[in-house]
């Protein structure tokens, strides 16, 4: 990794399991080797692995110097995961700037990434990992410094359990919570939306509610 730039790690050998052999049919020139991935506790779902694999022998044949080795390069997705249209509506923040109690949609995709095996994380080539939001009158997209939001999910019900800041304070003040008055935020299996209502705090500022509908539209 420090050689090439990437920052893949090697998965915890409980993780995973795969044929202690592999039988190439006669004729052919090409085996496929099936590795099942575990997410016992020990797994980070936010983590980039690589799993090496090399050919160690074969019965009746000779095993490639530069051939017999390769890197597998995964990530586990849950089903949240993915990329979406964002339609939200913010309201409170209007004397600073932003978008206050007019509906509107974000101008780029948003992904969902795996946070966890319940949970997703923002992403945008807009805002980065920030938080997504509009300016005033829904004139462009922005994103929120040291807010980096993380919904977690119910996989029993699909409600949301969580919205929180995962970003560490930065003097100010920024959390995220749940909207305790509205009770559906959700995800909805059906049409694959996310209806995530949450509230915004800042040091100095009134509070401000966030109501984000997020439409699936394909894998990320």
């Amino acid at each position: 990794n420090a050689a090439n730039g990437t920052t893949y790690v090697a998965p915890d050998n409980t993780t995973y399991s795969f044929p202690s052999s592999i039988v190439l049919p006669k004729g052919q020139s090409q085996a496929y080797v099936h590795v099942t991935i575990k997410t016992s506790p020990s797994f980070d779902f936010s983590a980039s692995y690589a799993l090496p694999l090399t050919i160690t022998s074969a019965s009746s044949a000779t095993v490639s110097p530069n051939m017999g080795s390769e890197i597998n390069i995964f990530g586990v997705e849950n089903m949240y995961d993915g990329a979406y249209t964002l339609k939200l509506q913010t309201t409170g923040w209007g004397s600073f700037g932003i978008s206050d109690g007019d509906p509107g949609t974000f101008s780029v995709p948003v992904d969902m990434v795996t946070a966890g095996a319940n949970s997703v994380s923002f992403y945008s080539s807009a805002s980065g990992a920030n938080m997504p939001a509009l300016t005033a009158g829904n004139a462009g997209a922005t994103g929120f410094g040291a807010t980096t939001p993380q919904i977690t999910f119910d996989p029993a019900t699909n409600k949301i359990v969580s919205v929180i800041n995962t970003t560490a304070d930065d003097g100010r003040g920024r959390t995220l919570y749940l909207n305790p008055a509205i009770t559906d935020s959700r995800y909805d299996p059906s049409s694959k939306t996310i209806y995530a209502a949450y509230i915004m705090t800042q040091k100095g500022r009134p509070l401000q509610y966030v109501y984000d509908t997020l439409i699936y539209k394909g894998s990320r």
